[in-house]
């Protein structure tokens, strides 16, 4: 079982790196792209690894090992973050299919969302983008966001691995459709 902070870091180091290079990529873009099509590709994308395990059911077997995917998945994943802030989703899509308990999943996805999110904030701060009512409005924000961490924690202890995993999966579910069904309306 992985443990603390630096446990996750370790193993999903190069997912790290390279979605702080997507972020500075995602950054750069967010005044560009249309933020209707990058909703549609962030809820297709959540969609592809949500239902990976039943295509690899139906499909030959596709194993790509984290050399590659980890990689590919930060980069989009930073991509995907940076020009809408929406690190979770992505992020919590992958972890889930290569994580088999509930403790690894949960800090693996919140060390790497902290990780991208720290560098955004960077980002936007360095380009004028993160003013103090931003800042302010952060603040406030961080009050229900804790309650809801709180609540999730005490949810997380409460149900085993597998509830907790197809739990996850059902809400990035809801989350992926509702990110692609944006886009059509």
């Amino acid at each position: 079982m992985q443990k603390g902070f630096i446990s996750p870091l370790k193993k999903y180091w190069k997912l790290v790196i390279f979605q702080g290079m997507g972020v500075i990529l995602g950054t750069s873009f967010l005044t560009a792209a249309d933020a209707r099509l990058v909703s549609l590709a962030l809820g297709l994308c959540i969609l592809f690894f949500i239902s990976t395990p039943f295509i690899q059911r139906i499909a030959p077997k596709i194993h790509m090992p984290p050399l590659y995917s980890e990689p590919i998945v930060g980069g989009v994943g930073g991509v995907l973050g940076g020009a809408t802030s929406i690190f979770g989703s992505f992020i919590a899509a992958y972890i889930s299919s290569r994580e088999n308990t509930k403790d690894s999943v949960a800090r693996a996805i919140n060390v790497i969302t902290l990780m991208g999110s720290l560098i955004a904030a960077i980002l936007f701060r360095e380009n004028g983008q993160l003013e103090f009512i931003s800042i302010e409005s952060s603040v406030l924000t961080f009050i229900p966001v804790g309650l809801g961490v709180w609540a999730g924690t005490k949810f997380r202890d409460y149900v085993s691995d597998k509830f907790y995993l197809i739990a996850i999966k059902i809400l990035l579910t809801i989350i992926s459709t509702s990110l692609i069904a944006e886009y059509f309306l």
